[in-house]
């Protein structure tokens, strides 16, 4: 199951955004990634690991660059 949230703030995002995977250590000592925040104009498909997410990705990517169009 994969949930995507779209998300609009209120100002700047008082967080930072990471441009790569923050990784951490589970109890098996592997690495994991951890949820970040990607700037729009930074998103790629290849930035995800798994089919599903870099579809979603390229179907969000498709609606921004059909808003921009004229």
């Amino acid at each position: 199951m994969s949930i995507y949230y779209k998300v609009q703030g209120e100002g700047a995002l008082q967080s930072r955004i990471f441009g790569e995977p923050l990784q951490f250590e589970d109890s098996k000592t592997e690495k994991i990634d951890q949820h970040r925040w990607v700037a729009l104009d930074q998103l790629k498909p290849e930035m995800f690991k798994w089919p599903v997410d870099k579809y979603v990705c390229q179907m969000i990517l498709d609606q921004l660059s059909a808003l921009k169009m004229p």
